[in-house]
């Protein structure tokens, strides 16, 4: 399935309460899984919050579902990319 990198612009996202965040992701999640449950094959993987923008890691089967999962939870989307490749570095050492 392909991976898409997703960026949304939320400003004072780094200021959001953990309460704030919680309440985000059981909406974000509760979608998804009512995505899958209509044969949808969309899975987030992780997100991080950097200044005033949320870059999610989804896997999906196509990018319109993404784009859906969005409409569906009012979370704002600024663009999607898919994924071409990934780079494995091992600093485990330094």
């Amino acid at each position: 399935m392909p991976t898409f990198m997703i960026v949304r612009d939320i400003p004072g996202a780094s200021a959001m309460t953990e309460e704030q965040a919680s309440q985000t992701v059981a909406m974000s999640e509760g979608t998804l899984t009512a995505m899958r449950g209509e044969g949808k094959d969309i899975a987030q993987e992780r997100s991080f919050v950097v200044g005033d923008n949320i870059f999610c890691v989804y896997n999906a089967s196509s990018a319109e579902l993404i784009h859906e999962h969005s409409k569906r939870t009012g979370i704002p989307l600024t663009s999607v990319r898919e994924v071409a490749g990934e780079i494995q570095h091992d600093t485990s050492g330094y």
